[in-house]
Order: structure tokens, then sequence, then C-alpha cells
């Protein structure tokens, strides 16, 4: 329920049948996001009240897993 900046990602040339904001994988690399034109790989994140961090670091915090929404709330 709390907003999550985006800091920086990288576009990805694959094309899931996954719903937008359907978090695909998550590797020390990034979080992979389905998103409408492809997939996003999520490198850097701030979320709200917090410092920014890798996406790793925000995965395990957070425990984000794969089948997981982002834009949800």
């Amino acid at each position: 329920g709390k907003a999550l900046k985006v800091l920086t990602a990288q576009i990805l040339d694959r094309h899931p049948e996954s719903d937008p904001g359907t978090i695909l994988q998550v590797v020390k690399d990034g979080i992979e996001v389905a998103a409408k034109g492809g997939v996003l790989r999520i490198l850097k994140v701030k979320p709200e009240g917090k410092k920014e961090m890798s996406s790793w670091s925000f995965a395990c915090g957070y425990r984000v897993k794969p089948g997981d929404r982002l834009g949800e709330g």
C-alpha cells in the first residue's frame, strides 16, 4: 500500500504472457516484472520513507517473490 519509486531499470526483449505488474523473477541482477510491451528488470528502487537500495535488497527485505504484483494497493 506504499509507493515504490523505480530509480534504475532495463528493458528486456522478452514478451511474457503475464499481466503487467506481475513479478516474473527475482535474481541478484534485479527484479523482472511483466510490462505492457515486454519485461522490465528493476535494478534500484526507493521505497516510500526509506533510503534507495538495490532491487535485491528490496526483494529480500520485503519478501518479494515471483507471482506477486506491483501496483496493487
